[in-house]
């Protein structure tokens, strides 16, 4: 696994940032104070009803959205910050809930707007019981293993679900609480910017299926040819690139992949170095709220104090899949898949 270590950590760059006034979501906010449906009783309704206003957002955040969902960038990200401000916050939790405990719903009035501006949101029912608005928050049990609920560790750099046959195409991250002395640095790479380092034999390399999903190594409660991913030692074969340079799509999770060739070693190695070279990110603050590219971009988080007390870090998570042709109201999809099924199907 990659991971941030010290000698790295002066060298990343800003990430491409919206900083609006607090005027400029007047009319937003307004319009979100319509919304009647709640995100955990009816999803279904709650899409719908965020959907419609959309357009009401900052026109300045859906300019930006709507490229970066179209085209991309270099980057790899896009940050938006200084939303709306919650009315009412509480805690941050201590324990695992499959449901969010703000009473607040505008965090999820501003997560489902801006979502909408991109695609569908998605879930998967062996995650979080098929949660689609996720919390992320230290958890004192996790504290040191590679899990998004530790924060004594850092977290290598991955993409979302790489895993999965249907990864999502977008990560949401929205900052309810950031942290105790903004330790947290949530880092970025593009693939934009970092397969320019390789050569030719190693991007070939990586187009080429000679490397192994160690789904044994999950902790999620999937199935793989029927059975429990614990008891499956050979996961299916992938290739970590495909696409072309000017529009690549990437698998990348060197903690759950198995090189099958000397050549395919070789490569991912190459590729992990560069990864770290492109790095960029910052401690992401309260009310922003991140969106990545996960088809061009892998992300990574630094270790951070944790206090168990309510005031810790504390994230939302969405993911989200893109439009297709002829898509014109955005809505919910759920995946419940064998993973071994999936990718040969």
């Amino acid at each position: 696994m990659i991971r941030d270590h010290e000698s790295n950590r002066g060298r990343t760059g800003r990430l491409p940032v919206i900083d609006l006034a607090p005027s400029a979501w007047d009319e937003f906010q307004g319009a979100a104070r319509a919304i009647e449906s709640d995100p955990f009783e009816n999803f279904d309704s709650f899409v719908r009803e965020t959907a419609s206003v959309a357009s009401t957002l900052p026109a300045a955040v859906i300019d930006a959205v709507t490229a970066f969902a179209a085209h991309g960038n270099s980057a790899g990200a896009l940050l938006i910050r200084h939303t709306p401000p919650l009315t009412e916050l509480p805690p941050t939790p201590t324990v695992v809930r499959h449901r969010a405990v703000t009473t607040d719903r505008l965090s999820e009035i501003v997560m489902l707007a801006v979502g909408a501006l991109v695609g569908h949101p998605l879930s998967y029912a062996q995650e979080r019981n098929g949660a689609f608005l996720q919390d992320v928050h230290p958890i004192r049990s996790q504290e040191r293993k590679v899990s998004s609920q530790s924060s004594a560790v850092d977290l290598g750099y991955h993409s979302e679900m790489m895993f999965h046959p249907t990864p999502p195409d977008v990560l949401m991250l929205y900052v309810v609480r950031h942290d105790h002395g903004r330790q947290a640095r949530t880092q970025l790479s593009s693939a934009r910017d970092f397969l320019g380092d390789l050569t030719q034999a190693t991007i070939d390399a990586l187009h080429r299926p000679e490397f192994m999903i160690e789904v044994s190594r999950l902790h999620s409660p999937y199935l793989a040819a029927g059975q429990p991913v614990r008891a499956v030692t050979d996961g299916p074969a992938f290739a970590v690139l495909t696409g072309t340079i000017q529009d690549p799509v990437l698998r990348f999770e060197p903690e759950l992949t198995r090189a099958l060739t000397s050549n395919a070693e070789r490569a991912l190695v190459e590729l992990e170095n560069a990864v770290l070279r492109h790095q960029r990110g910052e401690a992401l603050e309260q009310g922003s709220m991140l969106l990545i590219d996960n088809r061009r971009a892998v992300h990574a988080r630094t270790r951070y104090e944790a206090r168990y007390d309510g005031t810790d870090r504390w994230l939302r998570r969405m993911h989200l899949i893109r439009h297709e042709a002829g898509d014109i109201v955005p809505r919910p999809v759920r995946l419940s898949t064998d993973l071994k099924q999936g990718w040969s199907s």
